[in-house]
């Protein structure tokens, strides 16, 4: 069992009385300091570096930092994608594991009279998971210019018709201050993205952990994962890891990363839903559970994985015994979709990651999904040589 040591300090408890009723923004008064192992501590990293779209510099900086020792060679495209090159036997084929590097959040839309600063979200929001989170606003106007983090909590007036559901329209976020004019000196202004406020923690099954943007930085943690497999390993191909950017919004950091990294075969990560929930939640919405592997994608609206590929690769986890499940999305849409359409077509498949709660500030995960990824994609690595790639190809009728 995991030795767990509670440190109790008093903080400071903040009251403000807004002009539409009384917001309560307060610090924990209790914190866990928790062993955590490589894997935890790399994936806390991940979850906690904030990196909404077109925000996600920081998250970037804390992958590069775990591909360097891992890859030959680190590159960036113009919207700021990341590009790790791992060489391996042969130049051929070029195998892009890819996943996103922007989390859901909002930015800053404008401040009123008393300092209340109006958002729009960047990413798809529960407007219902909202209210009365705490958020960071990262300005442009700190130390050395540095971005200062400014501390809000979201939330909206005391009139709340409970059978509503209140739109984002209607709310705001109270950072502590009395006018715009305070609200600008602290460097807000229209633009700064906002994140969640949300620290990573194991819970009471160690094997689940709980934190911010698992969607989708537990894609970038299994990338990682999967490098640090492949270091001591051959495997007769180049690996090109990727980071992208605005996946959330537009999906345009894949549709510039697959022009650079021109890839034979792509395997993209991402999260999506469980069903393993007290509230009841049909089997043709959701598959997945928790704990019980992999998911492989069977549909979304952008892109039905390859065929061929995705057939192999269940062939190499049945082969290993490692567990996967399927799902299949009648919505959606991850970066797979731009990239199986770049050029001629790239041989794509689609894995992700059962989440609980996705799209909010407190996401959880399993620990054993991760690890079936992380297993099955090495594993098809090591296998995926020319002659695996011409397989997969369609060929022409034989004279």
């Amino acid at each position: 069992m995991q030795k767990r040591m509670m440190i109790y300090t008093l903080l400071t408890l903040a009251i403000r009385l807004s002009f539409a009723g009384a917001v309560l923004l307060a610090v924990p008064l209790a914190t866990f300091s928790q062993d955590l192992d490589d894997t935890e501590k790399m994936l806390k990293a991940l979850s906690e570096a904030p990196g909404v779209s077109g925000y996600e510099e920081p998250a970037a900086q804390v992958f590069m930092k775990y591909l360097k020792p891992l890859t030959d060679e680190l590159q960036r495209d113009r919207l700021g994608s990341v590009i790790a090159i791992k060489k391996g036997a042969a130049e051929s084929p070029r195998v892009m594991i890819d996943a996103h590097l922007d989390e859901i959040g909002f930015m800053v839309k404008r401040l009123d009279e008393n300092g209340f600063v109006k958002f729009f979200p960047l990413g798809w929001n529960f407007s219902q998971q909202l209210l009365d989170r705490r958020v960071i606003i990262h300005t442009r106007k700190g130390p050395a210019q540095k971005p200062l983090r400014v501390l809000g909590v979201l939330n909206t007036g005391p009139d709340i018709d409970e059978e509503k559901i209140i739109p984002r329209e209607d709310m705001w976020i109270d950072v502590g201050v009395e006018s715009r004019a305070e609200a600008e000196a602290l460097g807000i202004q229209p633009g700064d993205p906002i994140t969640h406020e949300s620290e990573f923690a194991l819970l009471a099954n160690r094997k689940f952990l709980l934190g911010k943007a698992w969607d989708d930085r537990i894609g970038l943690g299994v990338i990682i994962g999967v490098l640090k497999n492949l270091a001591g390993a051959k495997h007769p191909n180049t690996v090109f890891a990727t980071g992208s950017v605005q996946e959330e919004i537009t999906l345009s950091g894949a549709k510039t990363v697959v022009e650079a990294v021109k890839p034979d075969v792509a395997i993209t990560l991402d999260i999506d839903v469980t069903s393993d929930l007290p509230a009841y939640t049909s089997e043709d919405y959701a598959q997945p559970v928790l704990g019980k592997g992999v998911v492989i994608i069977l549909h979304t609206s952008e892109m039905l994985p390859h065929v061929k590929l995705r057939q192999w690769v269940q062939s190499v986890a049945d082969e290993l015994k490692i567990p996967y499940q399927f799902m299949l999305e009648e919505g959606g849409g991850t970066d797979a979709g731009p990239i199986h359409k770049w050029n001629l077509g790239v041989p794509t498949l689609d894995l992700v990651i059962s989440q609980r709660y996705y799209h909010a500030a407190n996401g959880i995960i399993h620990r054993d999904d991760y690890e079936s990824a992380v297993r099955l994609i090495t594993e098809a690595v090591k296998r995926l040589n020319q002659n695996v790639l011409d397989e997969l190809m369609f060929k022409p009728l034989s004279k």
